[in-house]
């Protein structure tokens, strides 16, 4: 139950960046630098507290629940096939979320040269659960050997400190990059490097390797008289000003303009990562087996009822699974990056009215995504601009919505891509593998 929690997970949340696409679209967007870091603005700015999450998941809610005679019924249920449960998730069951909170961005104008500096929050989380872990709970010993190797959750946090610099050098060729210095604040990774369960007539075993990382500079966790850490007993240290990590990461971009009216956009943003000290390290390798209730004897039943001998097979489960602790744990990690590309032409016979087609390639942390849309932006009055996209990618359809409004020299920006499916009534969690991303944000021109 605890596996099929996990696969549960990778189903049921949402939270978390990716760059925003609608930037390209949406003529007055300000901070469409970090869509492309050649796009450039015609005049200073600053921006406070711009946001931006993102949530991506290659499985929905709806591949664990069946309606069955007027009911709903998880996909344990007798009336659920092992082959209908299982062809509905992927080898890998993934989720991955992640966010971007713009603490402060300055934009400054001079000429043909556009200057950014940002101090920026983000953080990134994912899961990943192999099918194996669910056709075991849900097919048993139907066959004797599962390899279970894939199972990860990771997790980290980072401050980031970017300058940027774009400039026009012709009427139709832009050029720009930012370099970002990234500190790291939290980091987590746990991962099964190998998981072996095979079963028989007499019990079933298990041959677990794994590997857990946890960064700390302020605390650590203890360990006991056999060098296993001791989850209970946490050793503080006066160490709060020191990072847990440091990286960079690069942006670069081209914007060519042929044509009149004509924009072909190309960026590839975030190439690089961060290397960590993980303060709290430990690795696994265990053999740990279970022969059943077979020994469970009548006194035993009724002195410890079967709550009480559940609960002593799980602490028996739990002693074996112990980390020996692994001192001064230095590892580096691939920041997630981006590619992006996209063609806008501003019609000739109405220049508030624009086309467009973007496409993005998402990697860099197991779970690739790729998409193509198209869209239409319109800017009626000079205090109005909105966009609206279709198109499909790696999990079906999908579709965005955005909008930039001016009050005196404030401009509000909102913007909205989901994919289709629908999600669980009075909750946000999707029936469908789903792609989700929410920005908003206020700039000011100086």
């Amino acid at each position: 139950m605890i596996f099929l929690g996990a696969a549960l997970l990778c189903a049921a949340f949402q939270a978390g960046a990716q760059s925003f696409q609608e930037g390209f679209l949406l003529s007055s967007y300000r901070l469409g630098y970090r869509y492309n870091p050649a796009m450039g603005n015609d005049s200073d700015m600053i921006s406070v507290g711009q946001f931006g999450m993102n949530t991506r998941a290659n499985v929905g809610a709806a591949a664990f629940l069946y309606p069955r005679d007027g009911e709903v019924v998880t996909g344990l249920h007798r009336s659920v096939s092992g082959a209908e449960l299982l062809g509905n998730l992927q080898k890998d069951n993934y989720l991955t979320s992640s966010l971007n909170y713009n603490l402060l961005s300055y934009g400054i104008a001079r000429g043909s040269a556009y200057h950014t500096f940002e101090l920026n929050a983000r953080a990134f989380g994912g899961a990943s659960v192999p099918i194996e872990i669910v056709e075991l709970v849900k097919m048993g010993t139907t066959r004797s050997s599962f390899d279970m190797s894939d199972l990860r959750v990771q997790g980290n946090v980072y401050g980031e400190l970017a300058y940027g610099y774009s400039r026009r050098l012709s009427d139709a060729l832009a050029v720009g990059a930012r370099a970002k210095l990234l500190v790291g604040l939290y980091a987590a990774d746990m991962r099964a490097t190998r998981l072996d369960v095979n079963t028989d007539s007499e019990a079933l075993r298990a041959h677990l390797q794994a590997q857990l990382d946890l960064t700390s500079r302020s605390g650590g966790i203890e360990t006991d008289e056999d060098g296993f850490m001791n989850y209970r007993r946490w050793l503080a240290r006066d160490k709060w000003r020191l990072p847990s990590g440091v990286g960079l990461a690069f942006d670069m971009g081209v914007l060519v303009t042929p044509v009149e009216g004509l924009d072909i956009s190309a960026s590839v943003l975030d190439l690089g990562g961060l290397l960590w000290y993980y303060g709290n390290a430990g690795s696994l390798d265990n053999e740990l087996s279970f022969e059943g209730l077979g020994q469970v004897t009548l006194d035993d039943a009724n002195r410890s009822g079967l709550t009480g001998i559940l609960t002593n097979l799980r602490n028996d489960a739990l002693a074996d699974v112990k980390f020996s602790k692994v001192k001064d744990n230095v590892r580096m990690a691939v920041v997630p990056f981006q590619v992006h590309a996209g063609v806008k032409y501003r019609m000739p016979f109405y220049d508030a009215l624009s086309v467009g087609v973007t496409g993005q390639l998402l990697g860099g942390h197991g779970m690739p995504y790729k998409e193509v849309r198209a869209g239409v932006a319109l800017r009626p009055w000079n205090w109005l601009d909105v966009t609206a996209n279709y198109g499909v990618g790696s999990y079906g359809t999908v579709f965005g919505v955005a909008g930039s409004v001016r009050v005196l020299r404030f401009r509000a920006t909102f913007g909205l891509q989901n994919g289709f499916g629908g999600t669980i009534p009075y909750t946000s969690t999707p029936l469908q593998a789903n792609f989700k991303t929410v920005t908003v944000g206020v700039t000011y021109d100086l």
